[in-house]
């Protein structure tokens, strides 16, 4: 979507709109905000597909935000940028389960090898209960991202092998 905008407006004219954008979606993310406005320009931010640093900067504390729909939108943001730096308080979302956790290993599998990696390393060090999000999320990644990581489908226990066929 960014190319798309930069070609339609020219190189400096859209760095300009864009930058003026940014900020502005950056500044509904404060705390004063409704919970609403501040997970719509989460989602605004993250589908923009933008990681320069005052978006990074502007996400990462928001993963560990009070409010529990904020927390899961930046979770979700982070999976869709591929904000490695994100990874470390992700492998402590996926220890927790629920929502949260769900949205963590889906945020990892995005991220490439080292999300994979965490997700495998994952697998043997979380209760069983979670261990099908991570299932689900590592065969999405296998698909997608096309690399290995299919293994997933013969695992010994039925309700992850079941849960990466699903995905």
């Amino acid at each position: 979507m960014a190319a798309f905008f930069a070609a339609w407006y020219g190189s400096s004219c859209y760095d300009s709109r864009m930058a003026i954008a940014v900020n502005r979606l950056i500044d509904l993310l404060e705390p004063q905000r409704s919970s609403d406005v501040r997970s719509a320009a989460l989602t605004v931010l993250s589908e923009l597909g933008l990681r320069e640093k005052t978006v990074v900067r502007a996400i990462l504390p928001l993963l560990d935000d009070p409010d529990d729909e904020i927390r899961l939108r930046a979770i979700q943001a982070t999976g869709r940028l591929r904000l490695e730096a994100a990874l470390p308080i992700l492998a402590e979302r996926l220890k927790h389960g629920g929502a949260e956790a769900e949205a963590a290993a889906e945020a990892a599998g995005r991220m490439g090898a080292q999300g994979r990696a965490l997700l495998q390393q994952s697998l043997n060090r979380i209760v069983p209960g979670v261990r099908r999000y991570l299932a689900a999320a590592l065969a999405r990644a296998a698909l997608t991202q096309r690399s290995s990581g299919l293994e997933i489908l013969t695992d010994k226990e039925p309700m992850i092998a079941e849960s990466a066929v699903s995905a």
